[in-house]
């Protein structure tokens, strides 16, 4: 009744296929008692980390771009294969291999609140510069952000934390697509933003993987990794005990397999 639609009509389609591996994890261990485990990303896929809160999903996901340090195993990324654990500075680094990282806590931990819309749309492409280059406004980019993400703000010069939940993680959003990132690792993708702006960030994501990007994301809310997902690799005590397409998937089969101590073949 708040939308004028049905429920189901919350998530874009999922694709059709997929294409080759863009991100493949090796003997990932996310800390000294878990138990390893190998992940693949394709092109053109959304994977979700699902399971009960707390398992050990965020871990992984933040040793992934080194904010978690105990991580062990290796990763190939675009052809090339690094080993874990990553630099304090994983996420500059990951950003510069074509991965970018939206936390749960947007307002904490992502963006410059007091800050102009503009400045956190582009922060990460000043980043990119030599110290001691010359800044540029970077204008065009900022407008074609805006508009391809339907940022809602009188004017890019208003301050971030001016806008409204949802707008604000499509900045957040932006700041890694206007990098022209090739992966999203992405926390909580709708956390704090109203049911309307819900679905217009997951078309955002799915627009995203349809053009060739990949997406790795963990949420509490297991209806919307179902909906949003194209496979699901379900989390218990730190390491995937499964795999499922999400097609397939329900909220109690992901319990089921959450419960389990022992690993599941995909």
């Amino acid at each position: 009744m708040m939308v004028g639609r049905e429920l189901s009509d919350l998530f874009p389609a999922r694709a059709a296929s997929l294409g080759d591996p863009v991100l493949e994890l090796t003997e990932f261990c996310a800390g000294l008692k878990a138990r390893p485990f190998d992940l693949t990303l394709h092109r053109g896929e959304i994977l979700g980390l699902a399971g009960l809160e707390g398992q050990g999903q965020q871990r992984i996901m933040r040793a992934l771009i080194g904010r978690f340090p105990l991580a062990s195993g290796s990763f190939r990324l675009n052809g090339q294969v690094l080993k874990f654990p990553r630099a304090a500075n994983g996420i500059r680094a990951m950003a510069r291999l074509g991965v970018g990282f939206v936390p749960e806590d947007s307002k904490e931990e992502g963006l410059m609140l007091g800050l102009s819309v503009a400045t956190n749309l582009v922060i990460g492409l000043h980043a990119e510069k030599p110290a001691f280059a010359r800044a540029r406004p970077f204008g065009s980019v900022v407008k074609r952000m805006m508009d391809a993400l339907r940022i809602k703000a009188a004017s890019p010069a208003i301050p971030v934390g001016s806008l409204s939940g949802g707008n604000q993680q499509k900045v957040l959003l932006g700041r890694y697509l206007a990098r022209e990132v090739k992966i999203l690792v992405i926390e909580e993708p709708t956390r704090g933003v109203d049911i309307g702006a819900k679905s217009e960030i997951y078309g955002l994501l799915r627009d995203f993987a349809n053009a060739g990007g990949a997406v790795l994301v963990t949420s509490r809310e297991t209806v919307e990794l179902i909906g949003l997902c194209d496979r699901l690799a379900v989390v218990h005590g730190n390491t995937v005990v499964t795999e499922m397409p999400a097609v397939d998937a329900t909220e109690h089969g992901i319990l089921a397999a959450a419960l389990t101590t022992e690993t599941v073949a995909a």
